[in-house]
């Protein structure tokens, strides 16, 4: 199916069905002739984690949150670690309309989605400060590296700050 004439709801649609599909491997039941013989054998299931850089931050955000609302991803597998690297998430600022990433974000989501006026994505940070107060057992952690630009891991990463912040999700994927 194409995506439809705002992009974003598809996207999230799209990402929850690789999700369920990937996480259908965790089933015995699973005897799908088109089953990843990869992910049989090497997934551990009971430690999936998701991460995602700019647009992708905003992805697994949507991810995890229609996880926890849904219990998991199926009956076998649920989401116990997320990174949202540098999420592509809009705040409120004076003439938004002359800005690239405005134009860009509202060409593709409808106004209900459309980040200026979404209290998910003005507020996430908000919202993760409020989770933890919530009685939120896990650990939130929010990492800011003063000086750097958007996604730097990626284009600079044998730099000792990009290092730093990579070692820091393999440790997070790791526990």
């Amino acid at each position: 199916m194409l995506a439809p004439e705002h992009d974003v709801p598809t996207i999230y649609e799209d990402c929850w069905t690789a999700l369920q599909r990937v996480a259908a491997h965790a089933s015995e039941k699973f005897t799908n002739a088109n089953k990843d013989p990869w992910l049989k054998k090497y997934a551990d299931f009971s430690r999936l984690s998701i991460i995602g850089d700019s647009a992708g931050g905003n992805i697994v955000y949507h991810m995890t949150m229609i996880a926890g609302r849904d219990g998991g991803i199926n009956e076998n597998v649920a989401i116990n670690g997320s990174i949202h690297a540098f999420p592509y998430l809009l705040i409120p600022i004076e003439n938004a309309e002359q800005i690239v990433s405005y134009k860009i974000w509202t060409a593709i989501a409808p106004p209900s989605e459309a980040g200026f006026h979404s209290t998910i994505l003005i507020h996430l940070l908000k919202r993760l400060i409020g989770m933890k107060k919530s009685g939120w057992k896990e650990e939130i952690e929010f990492i800011e590296f003063k000086g750097e630009g958007h996604c730097f891991q990626m284009e600079n990463s044998e730099e000792e700050k990009a290092q730093d912040l990579i070692k820091r999700f393999a440790s997070f994927i790791q526990t």
